[in-house]
Order: structure tokens, then C-alpha cells, then sequence
């Protein structure tokens, strides 16, 4: 069973990622590069379709995220015992926690975007101004940005950590060696 969490784990922290990262650059294309200005040679479709691109990558991060953290923190705390030997396990699963607040305001902002948009065709339900406007005040909130940029690189450390294991104690160490 921890088996199947920890792949179930490890596959939905990859499409989290990356899911996270094409996101980011799929919502920044539809801006003029260095501002907060929509690309005004952009036709309204075009800006729709970015906007449905969008809608869809943040459909794949927001299930990736639950099944993320559902797997690694049932199966982290089913290995509980193991904390003090392996304290690595147990940075991850704070991470983890701190993680959920971030990507719950993240998966409610991307859920109003998403009841605007038909899922099957891609076009918009509505007043298509209403859904550019939510898009935007997504894409250039300073408090949207900052907390998306901390959960990336929160993620990032979660892969550094589970890659490099830091703070695991030796089951037998050996007594330090004497200088001669």
C-alpha cells in the first residue's frame, strides 16, 4: 500500500510542477513581455483560447495538487515511526501541509475562471469581459503571483529533499576515527 501511495505521490508531484510551470507560461503569453498590458495584436479568440489553455492547466494542477498531497501525507504519516531516523520525511510532510493553504486559494481563484468556461468547446459562458477581467486580476495580482512563486519553489524543495534525503541517521555509525 505505501507502494502505490508513494508512486501515486511522486507521479502527481511531477504533473503538479510542471503543470505549474506551462501554466505560467501559457497565462504570461497573452501579456506584452514586461508589463501588465494584454497584447493588443492578440484577436478576442485568440485571448479566449489562452484563457481556456489556462482554464485546462489549472484543471491538471488542482487535481495533480490533491492527489499529491492525499498520497504523501497518508503515506508519510503511515511511516511515522521512521521520523526520527529519517527526518527528511518529516520536512516533506510540512512542507506538504504548508503547501494546501497556498493551492486551496489557487484551486477557488482557478474554479470562478472555470464555471465561466464550457469544458468541452473551450468557449465562454457569459459576458467574455467578466472572464478577461478574472484572467487578468489572476495574472497580475502581486498576492496571486507571490504565493504561486513560493509554491513552486516549495515544490522544488520538496524534490531536492526527497531526492538528496538530508537528515537520515546511520542505523550503525561508526565512532569517529582518531587522527594518528
Amino acid at each position: 500500500m505505501i507502494r502505490i501511495l508513494n508512486a501515486l505521490f511522486y507521479s502527481a508531484l511531477a504533473i503538479w510542477l510542471g503543470s505549474s510551470v506551462v501554466r505560467l507560461v501559457v497565462g504570461y503569453d497573452a501579456f506584452v513581455p514586461g508589463t501588465t498590458t494584454l497584447k493588443g495584436w492578440y484577436s478576442p479568440d485568440q485571448l479566449h483560447h489562452t484563457i481556456w489553455l489556462y482554464a485546462i492547466l489549472a484543471a491538471w494542477t488542482g487535481w495533480s495538487f490533491g492527489v499529491m498531497a492525499v498520497g504523501g501525507c497518508v503515506s508519510l504519516l503511515a511511516q511515522r515511526k521512521q521520523f526520527r531516523q529519517q527526518a527528511w520525511m518529516l520536512m516533506v510532510l510540512i512542507f506538504i501541509v504548508l503547501l494546501v493553504p497556498a493551492q486551496v486559494w489557487h484551486i477557488l481563484a482557478d474554479v470562478e475562471l472555470w464555471n465561466n468556461l464550457d469544458p468541452n468547446t473551450g468557449r465562454i459562458i457569459g459576458n467574455p469581459e467578466h472572464v478577461t477581467s478574472i484572467f487578468v486580476e489572476q495574472m497580475t495580482s502581486m498576492s496571486y503571483s507571490i504565493v504561486n512563486g513560493l509554491s513552486i519553489l516549495m515544490g522544488i524543495t520538496i524534490v531536492s529533499t526527497l531526492a538528496m534525503r538530508p537528515l537520515t541517521l546511520a542505523r550503525n555509525p561508526e565512532p569517529p576515527s582518531t587522527p594518528s
